[in-house]
């Protein structure tokens, strides 16, 4: 293949075997693991910038082929805008996601008090997940009693309930209950302050559903787990009926050199699979916030092991993955996840005790502000015609706040 046309991962692969390294020599001289080159060599990961540099030294990778990594100066990143506090951008990016709530009836009849999952189509349905991360948004973002009444939201997401009870991604005929999101609408209801008997309830059900996955109905993967656990820390739940899940959490975990890390999917068809960087973020705010809850030492050195593995093997670059979400009436849909990554490595750091100031916290901080968009006031993803996603939004604000108040207490 011309050298020209080759891609990043393409480049470092044909480097190296012209030095006659393996694969895991490369990775010992650059003090990381061999899943890590290989994941380079298959363009499935991107190196940081200073391990770039160390290929070039190591390898012969020229200038040229690092420019491919397409991640701009992230040493000299967006700060925050002279004059601007963290406070002020908070304010200005839920004022942001007012001006988008969407107050009229939406395409697919219901109730549109809410929000759409891409806050800028009008041709998309209101949803309960892009609503329930909306109201978040704002009570993170102290708008409690700002210009918005909290009745309607919580209508609209009692209305959007499933038949037999929790809440899907989707909108319309069909959809199945998803624990990870019925754990992040019952978590906004309860800030929204529901009735609490309607919130017992709804736990009762994701307890179940979380049982159920856990004895084997489908693939784990520990986002799913991870994002259920971090809402039940904030809710009133039996902590005797969580710890398994959180030994679950742990059993999933991949040792690399010391430290633990989590893959995307836990299953026989993954086995062996490398660590994602959203998905260890994930899971060591979850240990972190069930550690403080329970005053937990072995499930702290567990989130502590996780932020150390993102300290010294994040990739900071957007993520996504497409699953495959079962209907009831028996059809799939592809489902595109996506993952603001820098905001959920950030707030992971700052909840596990890392030094919000330290150089891996410092860049995820200024990769988290570059996709914020000051004209529009929300995060902006930058593929598919910029689209403005809620839950980015939500992302955004809640691991700046994170990262502000960590300022605070030192």
């Amino acid at each position: 293949m011309d050298g020209a046309r080759r891609t990043l991962g393409e480049t470092i692969a044909a480097l190296r075997r012209q030095r006659g390294l393996s694969q895991d020599e490369l990775a010992r001289s650059l003090g990381v693991t061999r899943s890590i080159v290989s994941a380079w060599e298959r363009d499935q990961r991107r190196p940081r910038r200073d391990k770039l540099a160390v290929l070039g030294d190591v390898i012969g990778l020229p200038d040229e082929a690092a420019a491919l990594q397409g991640n701009g100066d992230r040493d000299r990143g967006p700060v925050l805008p002279a004059g601007t506090t963290v406070s002020t951008l908070l304010r200005q990016a839920a004022d942001g996601l007012i001006a988008h709530l969407s107050e009229d009836t939406a395409v697919d009849g219901y109730p549109g008090h809410g929000w759409r999952r891409e806050v800028d189509d009008p041709t998309a349905r209101v949803s309960a997940m892009a609503t329930a991360y909306g109201l978040q948004a704002l009570l993170l973002a102290g708008a409690r009693d700002w210009r918005v009444d909290l009745r309607p939201l919580r209508d609209l997401l009692r209305r959007l309930e499933l038949p037999d009870g929790g809440w899907s991604a989707l909108t319309g005929a069909g959809a199945l209950p998803r624990p990870e999101v019925t754990a992040v609408v019952v978590g906004a209801l309860s800030d929204a302050g529901e009735d609490r008997d309607y919130i017992a309830e709804r736990i009762d059900l994701l307890i179940g559903r979380l049982r159920w996955r856990a004895e084997g109905a489908e693939p784990a993967r520990p986002y799913v787990l991870t994002t259920s656990l971090l809402e039940l820390s904030r809710l009133e739940v039996d902590d005797v009926l969580v710890r398994r899940f959180l030994d679950d959490l742990i059993d999933h975990a991949i040792d690399e050199e010391g430290v633990r890390a989590w893959p995307v999917r836990v299953d026989s068809v993954m086995a062996g699979s490398d660590p994602s960087t959203v998905h260890t973020a994930a899971a060591v705010r979850a240990l972190a916030a069930w550690a403080v809850r329970l005053n937990d030492d072995w499930l702290w050195e567990m989130a502590m092991s996780g932020r150390l593995w993102l300290e010294r093997y994040a990739d900071l670059d957007l993520d996504s993955e497409t699953l495959r979400i079962e209907r009831a009436d028996g059809t799939e849909d592809l489902h595109t996840v996506q993952h603001f990554t820098p905001a959920l490595v950030l707030r992971a750091i700052v909840d596990a005790a890392g030094d919000g100031a330290g150089p891996v916290a410092r860049v995820a901080r200024r990769e988290t502000l570059r996709y914020y968009r000051p004209e529009a006031r929300l995060w902006r993803w930058p593929t598919g015609g910029g689209q403005y996603p809620v839950w980015m939004t939500y992302q955004g604000i809640a691991a700046l706040r994170s990262w502000a108040l960590s300022q605070q207490s030192e």
